[in-house]
């Protein structure tokens, strides 16, 4: 089977899977395992961000979306060389991934056979079972089912250790910095299962804004940062965006110094097998004693 995946979580499941020999095409994203960086890349960005604050590139992004025009540019001459059997996307955001409009628009220049599979993630079971759905279309099930019960185990474990837990901190978890927004989807998820109270995200609910004052009467003990498609590097980078806020050093969690900026690209914006990681960061995070 030909794969092309559009998404930086897909391609971290094709390689789970041992599929990696199968995979035709990528994004600019996808840098993980290490192998994703020789296959040719088949998505770019429209937007340069560089330099820019996270003011200016939400700004940016969101003057190209008003106007209708996409963020990513897709190669359609390298998709019709990759000829894939299957393409992976996702229908749940147009800023983090090549939007499923822009996809559908594809279909008709590559062969009538290809199937287009969305992986549409609210919850780390909705992870799981994407990984069996892609295992089962490409023919590997069996090999999908032994991932996923081996990470099951590992979430048992995690679960048996939280419910003797009797202290479960408040945490708030940053997605982006201006404007100010908490996580949603699967992460107040990964709060919960790692022993912790989400202040503000609501489990299986999209990311939201919130106003300084909102973030100010959570009252959080731990201010978890993890940007949107940054690094570590790039998350403290931007972390002026927080920290010069009226009445920051008063807040429970600075002042107790719990403030952890995180790789938020790598183990908490993709809906891949490396969640199971992130969930495991911030348990060791919120309940350093343990």
């Amino acid at each position: 089977m030909r794969i092309v995946s559009l998404l930086p979580s897909a391609t971290e499941i094709v390689y789970a899977l041992g599929l990696g020999d199968q995979l035709h095409g990528v994004t600019h994203q996808c840098d993980f395992p290490e192998n994703a960086l020789t296959k040719p890349i088949l998505v770019k960005p429209f937007i340069i961000t560089n330099g820019l604050t996270s003011l200016e590139i939400d700004q940016v992004v969101s003057a190209r979306l008003a106007s209708g025009q996409p963020i990513y540019h897709v190669d359609q001459e390298g998709l019709i060389q990759a000829n894939p059997d299957l393409i992976l996307t996702q229908k749940i955001c147009d800023v983090c991934a090549v939007s499923f409009d822009q996809v559908q628009k594809l279909e008709g220049i590559v062969n009538n056979n290809t199937k287009v599979l969305s992986l549409d993630v609210h919850s780390f079971d909705d992870m799981l079972s994407n990984i069996i759905e892609v295992g089962t279309v490409a023919g590997v099930e069996n090999v999908a089912n032994l991932l996923v019960v081996s990470m099951k185990k590992r979430l048992a474990l995690m679960k048996k250790t939280v419910s003797e837990l009797d202290y479960k901190p408040r945490v708030i978890c940053i997605e982006w910095l201006d404007p100010l927004m908490v996580g949603g989807h699967w992460i107040p998820e990964l709060v919960h299962l790692a022993g912790g109270v989400d202040c503000i995200g609501e489990r299986g609910q999209p990311s939201k804004t919130i106003t300084w004052d909102e973030f100010q009467q959570a009252r959080p003990d731990f201010v978890l940062v993890m940007p949107c498609g940054f690094d570590t590097k790039q998350g403290k980078d931007h972390l002026a965006d927080l920290m010069y806020r009226r009445g920051w050093d008063s807040l429970p969690g600075v002042d107790m110094n719990k403030v952890c900026v995180l790789d938020g690209n790598s183990y908490f914006s993709r809906s891949g097998p490396r969640l199971l990681d992130g969930l495991e960061i911030i348990f060791n995070i919120i309940h350093p004693d343990l």
